[in-house]
């Protein structure tokens, strides 16, 4: 009879769904296991809590009788998404370097710093962490898949203690319809009153769906405070930003006219200057090649973001030196990185480091990651650092071909809006 047939589906449906929910909580349960840093131990012990509770709590999830296309039954289900507030995401882990000199020494660099790189894969770790709390505990019409889109910015605002207890603290600021952006914060003098961190960063995650591969809705983030609010808004202005300078990119359109005047001018500059004026780019080259290895690997059997950050940072920082005279330079930001596509264990990873802009004492670093192939290159990453290099005050840095003016004016866009971000974000903490 329909009844039997309609009870019979409804049981179906349960399983299937039960089993894509085992799927995606050990998915979850994977997230930090795979994740190289001592974060991924502390994240990972969160989540199998995280979800002993959950199981707990969970409830029967109807099955839509009435619905007859996949198509349907999606769009149901996307209008059925719970909002979700900020505080449902947070992530706040506290690293005590002033006690603990077992972790500490695993964060320290060659001079006795603390290493930034490190802390680039904790916040990629805790970062995705946040994300999946996010949409814990919501039913899908399939299992969702949370990736690393971009690194919109980190800025080192305050040099990190090796000696002073530090908290990473973070949580979804603002979704769109399949994408989220989340803010961190690294703080050390919190429990003294200080509002400004040492670091700050913004990461952006978009969800896939992993069956068809294609873009799914997410829950809906509904700001409680003024300053949730505030977030939110700055989230939307990122948005319509990064839609902005896609559109005019410079691998879509040509560079404006007072672009062009600035490349003519420093042509002019190069044939009548002395030559230790200045240095071409391709003359601050430097590169690195590695094999991606399987311990590295993340929850989708790709090589971690978070390494990948820190391995383009290490060579950033040596193109840096080098250009300093050998003296030590003093990291800014991680700014507009892009993860353009996954990168398979196995992979033969090249790291192209080059300078791509200088103005005054600030440099701006261009690291290409690239996988070479037997019949093709394909560039995976593209990260942009900046550093203040004071030996080297004043020095040109000019493009001899096309390709490098392109990557020049690029960089020298990303400069400018670094600051004007710099300036918001120094005003939102003082």
């Amino acid at each position: 009879s329909s009844g039997m047939w309609l009870r019979t589906a409804a049981r179906a449906a349960r399983a299937a769904r039960a089993a894509r929910s085992r799927a995606h909580g050990h998915q979850l349960l994977r997230t930090a296991a795979a994740t190289p840093t001592i974060i991924g131990d502390r994240i990972l012990q969160d989540r199998i809590l995280s979800r002993r509770a959950q199981r707990v709590r969970s409830k029967y999830v109807p099955f839509y009788a009435d619905v007859h296309t996949e198509e349907a039954r999606r769009n149901k289900i996307e209008q059925e998404l719970p909002a979700k507030s900020t505080s449902d995401s947070r992530v706040k882990i506290v690293l005590p370097f002033s006690s603990d000199t077992e972790l500490r020494e695993q964060y320290l660099n060659y001079v006795g710093e603390l290493r930034v790189g490190r802390f680039f894969e904790d916040l990629d770790a805790i970062a995705g962490s946040i994300a999946y709390k996010h949409i814990d505990g919501v039913t899908f019409a399939n299992p969702v898949t949370l990736v690393t889109a971009s690194v919109d910015r980190v800025d080192l605002i305050h040099t990190l203690q090796p000696n002073l207890d530090t908290v990473i603290d973070g949580a979804v600021a603002w979704t769109g319809r399949s994408s989220m952006e989340i803010r961190l914060t690294v703080h050390q003098n919190a429990q003294h009153g200080e509002t400004i961190p040492n670091l700050s960063a913004v990461f952006v995650f978009v969800a896939r769906d992993a069956v068809t591969g294609k873009a799914t809705a997410i829950p809906p983030l509904v700001p409680a405070t003024d300053a949730e609010q505030q977030r939110f808004q700055w989230g939307e202005e990122n948005k319509q930003r990064r839609i902005t300078e896609a559109q005019h990119a410079l691998d879509k359109t040509q560079p404006t006219s007072d672009e062009i005047s600035l490349l003519h001018s420093l042509f002019l500059g190069e044939m009548q200057s002395e030559k230790n004026d200045h240095i071409f780019m391709s003359a601050t080259k430097k590169g690195s090649t590695r094999i991606m290895q399987p311990q590295d690997r993340n929850i989708h059997g790709k090589i971690f973001g978070g390494l990948l950050m820190r391995q383009a940072f290490e060579l950033s920082y040596l193109t840096a030196l080098e250009f300093n005279n050998m003296e030590r330079p003093q990291f800014e930001a991680l700014d507009d990185t892009h993860f353009l596509h996954p990168v398979a264990i196995g992979s033969v990873l090249e790291y192209n480091a080059k300078i791509a802009y200088a103005e005054g004492s600030n440099v701006l670093i261009r690291v290409d990651a690239v996988v070479a192939m037997k019949n093709e290159r394909k560039t995976t990453n593209v990260f942009n650092f900046l550093y203040k290099c004071d030996k080297m005050c004043g020095k040109k840095v000019i493009p001899r071909t096309y390709r490098d003016a392109i990557e020049y004016l690029t960089a020298r866009r990303l400069y400018h809006v670094g600051l004007e971000e710099m300036q918001r974000l120094r005003g939102a903490f003082s």
